[in-house]
């Protein structure tokens, strides 16, 4: 199993980076493989349900998710 954990947190190392880490602990201990991706700082475009993305494979808007897309 693997597990891609997304911080939306605009602060790098704030409460919300602190429960991921434990919760990255937990994952490591179970043996499963994970991911911690930081997006908090970056501009992620909201869905406008253009379903450009079921015809091309990424979305419209070239942002992050773009970037991670292949990850999900």
């Amino acid at each position: 199993m693997k597990v891609l954990i997304i911080n939306g947190s605009p602060h790098e190392n704030g409460n919300t980076s602190l429960a991921l880490k434990e919760m990255k602990k937990v994952f490591d201990a179970e043996g499963v493989i994970s991911e911690t991706v930081r997006i908090g700082s970056m501009d992620v475009r909201g869905c406008i349900a253009c379903r450009t993305c079921d015809r091309t494979g990424i979305c419209v808007f070239d942002d992050v998710v773009n970037q991670l897309a292949p990850k999900f």
